[in-house]
């Protein structure tokens, strides 16, 4: 009543005084509480300023880092490196200790040549003449087996003989494919002591020429064709094989009868030449 009495209102308690005084208090009994976030900006820029990235991040939104990337040559010391002699790359303790290292080992002793080996045989003519042939150089066939029964059951000795006069007569052969091979021409070339049986080299000779292995196709024939005829063959078609084929029964001495139902040979292969068809 007396403050009512002086013109002075009054408030209760728990009025907008309080309340303000106590969310205040509140307010700041909390902040207490909560431990201040450092200030990461960097010294020298204050929080705010234009290019300053506060917590960590660019005004962009993205999110960079602090630490400073140093940056390293390396052109400089690799053009240095590679221009160091090799004095100047190792120390001087280095390059002692190696010359001392190279003082003590003793150097190599000169090696002796060896003696060349005089063998009283020639050497072996060479594989490629038994390989063009089809034939295995070092081994007899079972075809040369059944005709030379004596051979195959001898020594080993006669073998190595027999193979190297077959092989050495195949490789005369394919020196000179355009000339006949006669057995006196390969008897004179054979080296000795293989050149000594002359029987055996004559039964080689004519084993090779009898099966098409030496002086077949197109030669030019040192010796005439044999007088005396010892068959008769009629071959039918004249083309590529039957006159192969009658180009070597006629050097065994057979009297040969050629069959072609055209005006021409060569069967399927033909050549024409203005009025001349071959």
């Amino acid at each position: 009543s007396g403050a009512g009495e002086n013109g002075l209102d009054t408030q209760p308690p728990g009025g907008p005084a309080s309340a303000s005084s106590s969310a205040s208090s509140d307010s700041g009994s909390a902040s207490e509480r909560m431990p201040r976030k450092k200030d990461r900006s960097s010294p020298g820029r204050e929080p705010g300023a234009p290019g300053s990235a506060e917590g960590g991040q660019t005004p962009e939104g993205r999110r960079t880092s602090r630490r400073k990337r140093a940056k390293v040559e390396y052109r400089d010391m690799d053009e240095s490196l590679a221009n160091l002699s090799e004095d100047e790359y190792y120390s001087e303790e280095e390059r002692n200790a190696k010359a001392e290292k190279e003082k003590k080992v003793p150097p190599p002793p000169p090696q002796a040549q060896p003696e060349e080996e005089n063998d009283s045989e020639p050497e072996e003519p060479s594989e490629g003449a038994a390989f063009q042939s089809r034939l295995p150089h070092d081994r007899m066939t079972s075809q040369e087996a059944a005709c030379f029964p004596d051979i195959i059951s001898g020594p080993q000795q006669t073998q190595k003989i027999f193979l190297f006069i077959r092989n050495r007569t195949l490789q005369l052969w394919l020196d000179n494919p355009k000339i006949q091979l006669t057995f006196e021409a390969a008897l004179q070339q054979l080296e000795a002591p293989y050149n000594s049986d002359s029987m055996l080299v004559h039964r080689i000779h004519s084993y090779l020429e009898r099966h098409g292995l030496i002086n077949f196709g197109i030669y030019k024939r040192v010796k005439p064709l044999p007088a005396k005829k010892t068959g008769k063959v009629i071959i039918i078609g004249s083309g590529v094989s039957g006159l192969a084929a009658a180009r070597q029964l006629q050097s065994f001495g057979m009297d040969v009868t050629l069959l072609e139902a055209r005006d021409r040979v060569g069967g399927r292969v033909t050549f024409r030449k203005g009025l001349y068809d071959a």
